[in-house]
Parts: C-alpha cells; structure tokens; sequence
C-alpha cells in the first residue's frame, strides 16, 4: 500500500488547509466542553480518584481485591500503579473533591486528545496533510473517542504514548521501549505488543542481546512504579494482574464474547484469543505485516474476543486503522 504524493500545494490550499484544521480544533473544543460534569460515580475514572485518595492516605489500592472470588468485579484497582500514583499526586497538589479532581484531569486530557490527533499528521507525513486531516477528524468525532471522552478514561494517554512508540521504533528502539513502558504504567491492555516489539528487535540484526534490551527498556518504568508495590503486598498486586483472565464475561455493548456463547470461563475461555495473538506474532515474525498493521489486529482480536468488552476498548483498534497507510510497504515489519 503506497503512500500517495501530492504536488507541492500552493499558497491558496496552504490557506484552506490551515483554516480546515483551525476549524476542526474549535469545533472539537466546543464539543468537548459539555462533556466537563457528564461524569457519575459509576464511571471507572472516578474509582481511579477513589483508589489514588487511598493511595494518598497511605492504604494498598490493590488490597481489596483479597476479599475476591477472582470472577466478579467489585470495581478493583487493576492498573498498574502509574495511574494511581498520578491520581494520587493530582489529590495531593490541592485537588480534593472529585469535581476539583476530574476538572484537572478533563484540562490535561483535552491536550492529550489533540496531541493524539496531532500524532496523526507526523506519523502520516507533510506529503499526506489532508488525508491526517481527515482521519483526525474522524477519529476526534467517531462515537468511540467521544465516549472516552464523556467518560474521561485513561485510554487516550496510553495510545498516544503507543502511536509514538511505533512510529519511533525504526530509529530509537530504546526510546520506543520506554514509551511502551509508558503506556503499561497507564493502562496494561499495550502489554499485548509487547511480543511484536521483542520480535522486531530480534528481526533487526539476529542477535538475542537485542530482544533482551528492548524488554529491559519496555520494563524499565512500570517496573520501578511496580517495585514498591511488590515489596508492600505481592499477593494484592499478583491477583490483580491475574484477575482479567480469571474474570467472568460480561455483556457491555450488546454483542457476546465466543466463550460467553460457549459457556466458557477462566483461562480456558482465553484460549480463542490468544491463539489468534499467537498467529498475529507469527506473520509478524515472518514479516507479512508492517509494525501498525500488526498493532492494530492485536488490539482487533482483544476487542473481538476479550470475555469483556468497554466501550473504550474499541477506540484502541480505531486509533491504528488509519495509520495503515503509514508504511510504503506493507511487508516492512519493523526497521
């Protein structure tokens, strides 16, 4: 799949095209501004201020999920510990109540939004402005990016921080690393990539050393946010990073997972699914899918097959699509 390379634009589309994006922006702005209060206390974003309050007063957030059957959730800290850190400083610098807190947090992620529609247009390269225009604007206004915005998820910051480790991966694999380190310190679903970028770094020049070092940057972070944690109650963080294979399915957008169809639970129920990661990770390993197109059918198989589908899982996949059109050579896995 080619890029397309338009002529050199002209003064007047340089004019439309800036005045295009200038009017995209606002209207973004103005749209995600009602989205301030829409906020209840069943949203997870307000466990994660409940967690990083608990965290501030000096409790375990990961202790409660002792007292579970490890199949029905009960709203369990089961992040790692990055957002509740980052919670738990946002409650310490003054920001008490829940709508002082969510206030912050909704300024912070407006910025992290555009700079992901931003990403867009870097990734995609000059040559292709218009077509970054339009995915932006498809991607800012689709139901999905909406509804992590309404809901003021964490989503947004661990896909940006994925998008720039992709598109860094080819020229600084140890930044790439850490920037993925980034995005498991936020949310664990980009742990999924970790297998391609171990894959790509052996691709690119044979040697295991390479592997290692990429995973030791990709751990680098949440390890030393993870360490305290370990060393404070191993069992509350080991059973939290269990309890997603362990869960029970649920129904949370209408359509049923193939294990909830069949009936299944508990690892077994995983099975479908990782064995289509496992064939994702093959064609990467044979080169047969460049590093976005392997990105995206792995958070494609997550969202067709997870036991429990968010409506925020589904702007992770959404997010890559476009960005197919990134690479001239579909067969160009990584380097």
């Amino acid at each position: 799949m080619s890029p397309v390379h338009p002529q050199v634009a002209s003064p007047s589309e340089r004019r439309w095209f800036r005045f295009s994006l200038l009017a995209v922006l606002i209207l973004f702005v103005v749209a995600y501004l009602p989205f301030f209060e829409r906020v209840s206390h069943q949203d997870d974003i307000y466990y994660v201020y409940v967690e990083g309050g608990r965290l501030a007063a000096g409790a375990n957030p990961y202790a409660r999920v002792l007292a579970s059957d490890m199949r029905h959730n009960d709203k369990y800290a089961t992040y790692l510990p990055g957002t509740y850190l980052a919670a738990a400083w946002l409650r310490q610098a003054g920001f008490v109540s829940f709508k002082d807190w969510l206030t912050a947090w909704r300024w912070a992620l407006l910025g992290l939004t555009l700079a992901t529609a931003a990403a867009f247009f870097r990734v995609l390269g000059p040559e292709q402005r218009w077509l970054a225009l339009f995915v932006a604007t498809f991607w800012l206004f689709n139901r999905w990016t909406l509804e992590v915005v309404r809901i003021a998820h964490i989503d947004v910051p661990a896909l940006l921080a994925v998008i720039a480790a992709l598109a860094l991966l080819p020229r600084r694999s140890r930044i790439a690393g850490l920037l993925l380190g980034v995005s498991l310190a936020i949310k664990h679903i980009a742990v999924l990539l970790v297998p391609l970028f171990l894959i790509w770094a052996w691709q690119r020049r044979r040697r295991w050393r390479d592997m290692l070092e990429q995973g030791v940057w990709i751990a680098l972070l949440p390890a030393l946010l993870t360490l305290p944690f370990l060393l404070w109650d191993a069992e509350a963080l080991l059973r939290t990073l269990l309890f997603p294979m362990t869960r029970l399915p649920a129904q949370t957008v209408g359509a049923a997972s193939l294990d909830a169809s069949l009936g299944l639970i508990g690892l077994p129920a995983k099975l479908p699914m990782l064995l289509l990661f496992a064939g994702v990770y093959g064609l990467a390993w044979r080169g047969l899918v460049n590093r976005w197109a392997a990105a995206f059918l792995i958070f494609a198989v997550f969202t067709g097959y997870n036991s429990v589908l968010f409506p925020q899982y589904m702007v992770w996949p959404l997010t890559l699509l476009p960005l197919l059109w990134a690479a001239a050579d579909p067969t160009d896995s990584s380097a």
